[in-house]
Parts: C-alpha cells; sequence; structure tokens
C-alpha cells in the first residue's frame, strides 16, 4: 500500500496508527488500498458495503496528514481512479504546492488532465514531470501522441 506504507518514514511524520484507532481497521485500510491499486473500485452485495466503508476509512486516513505531499498524491490518484478528475487535480495541485519537486503529482495531473481532454494542459504537466525526472517511463511518448493530435481535439 503506497500511502500508508511510506508515511512513518517521511520528514518525522508519526505512525498512521495514531489515526487508525484499531488493528481491525489498520486491517480494513490496507485491503481497500490494495483493492483499489488492484482496479476493484467496485463489488455487488455485502463486499460491496464492505468495500465502500474501508474505502471511506482509507479517503480519512489520507485527509488525517493534510501537509505530507505523498498522501495528497495518493488521495489524488484515488479520485484519478474514481473518475473525479476535479477533485485529483485539486489534490495534485495541493502537494506541488507543498512540494514542486514531484515528478509523480505533475505526471498523475496529466492523466487527469488528458481524461477531461485538456490536452495543451496534460502536455504541460507531463513536459513538468519530465524535466523534473527525464527517465520517466512513456512520458515522451505520451507527449508525442498529445501533440500529434488534430488541433480541433485539443482545447
Amino acid at each position: 500500500m503506497q500511502a500508508l506504507g511510506r508515511i512513518g518514514d517521511r520528514r518525522g511524520v508519526g505512525p498512521v496508527s495514531v489515526l487508525l484507532a484499531s488493528s481491525a481497521r489498520t486491517i480494513r485500510v490496507t485491503a481497500a488500498a490494495a483493492l483499489i491499486n488492484m482496479g476493484a473500485i467496485h463489488m455487488e452485495g455485502d463486499a460491496g458495503a464492505q468495500l465502500e466503508a474501508a474505502k471511506a476509512e482509507y479517503v480519512a486516513a489520507l485527509r488525517g496528514w493534510p501537509n505530507v505531499p505523498d498522501l495528497r498524491v495518493d488521495l489524488g490518484s484515488y479520485h484519478l481512479v474514481h473518475g473525479e478528475y476535479d477533485q485529483a487535480i485539486a489534490e495534485y495541485t495541493i502537494a506541488l504546492q507543498i512540494d514542486a519537486a514531484r515528478p509523480d503529482a505533475w505526471y498523475y495531473m496529466g492523466r487527469a488532465y488528458a481524461m477531461q481532454k485538456r490536452v495543451a494542459e496534460a502536455v504541460r504537466a507531463w513536459k513538468k514531470a519530465l524535466e523534473l525526472k527525464p527517465d520517466l517511463p512513456g512520458v515522451a511518448d505520451l507527449i508525442a501522441a498529445a501533440e500529434a493530435l488534430p488541433k480541433e481535439t485539443k482545447r
């Protein structure tokens, strides 16, 4: 799990267990993150209800550390996976306000813009990601493909 696995070693931030009141809650949040990372964002029946509750706890745990850019990026990615592109962009923007040298935030922000067909903004974000990390896999190809689109498809 990206977010909760990294938090203990980030710039003096305490362990996330402060937010997670019980080991059962910790397990639910971990399970929700694993399912989300595997692409499971909806399930039917009782499993679906449990997944929704676990996802809510996961988001609450991420929001509990508002000044940790890793977690803002993870929260943005949660919104991106759920098709909530404006919220994703907002979270990536906050992460970048905290730490502008985050190629991952720029990359994912570009993906969110691309999903909204905001090609010029996507390209700008991807170029910034490449500027920060020139060996970022696949990003140069995304930029080339976006720039090759017919002018009328770009906003």
